[in-house]
């Protein structure tokens, strides 16, 4: 599967480490800070830049940004992205990007939507932060947007395969 990251903070750059580290999957991923790619480069939390040119690959598309940034950004990519693409986002305040995101699968009903909200986290924050292991033992809560039941579960079969429980 080709997994498309945007935003490597913390959040972002953990999910490309773990995704890496753990799956035979691979991670494109875009930041507007050219540290941030070069630092996460460095750090093995993705394999390709993600671009205008390859967005409409992957398979499923990642937001890691904050709130306010997530509108424009999906804007912009959503046209871009192929068919049955599921486009999720690990935002913070899930009101305002349900509705977002709401709005956008009228205008593009061949995507998935589903909003999610790790429950993890460290003190600290940015990509030099970021671990594969910041989501084991971690929950995360879906909220399905516009997405087939069989796609919601789909998505926390994904997650599952490669975040270790507390088992």
């Amino acid at each position: 599967m080709k997994i498309g990251i945007i935003g490597l903070g913390l959040i972002g750059g953990s999910l490309g480490r773990a995704i890496i580290s753990r799956t035979k999957d691979e991670v494109y991923a875009l930041d507007i800070s050219k540290k941030a790619m070069a630092d996460s480069k460095l750090l093995n939390a993705y394999h390709f830049e993600l671009n205008k040119s390859n967005i409409g690959e992957i398979d499923m598309l990642i937001l890691s940004l904050y709130p306010n940034a997530l509108e424009s950004a999906l804007e912009e990519y959503c046209p871009l992205l192929k068919d049955g693409c599921l486009v999720m986002d690990c935002c913070g305040n899930k009101r305002r990007v349900v509705k977002q995101m709401s709005k956008l699968s009228k205008k593009y009903p061949a995507l998935d939507f589903v909003s999610a909200h790790p429950m993890a986290g460290r003190e600290f924050s940015g990509v030099n932060h970021s671990t594969a292991t910041l989501f084991d033992r971690a929950s995360m809560i879906l909220v399905p947007v516009k997405s087939h039941i069989k796609r919601i579960a789909s998505v926390k079969e994904y997650f599952l395969s490669f975040l270790k429980s507390s088992k």
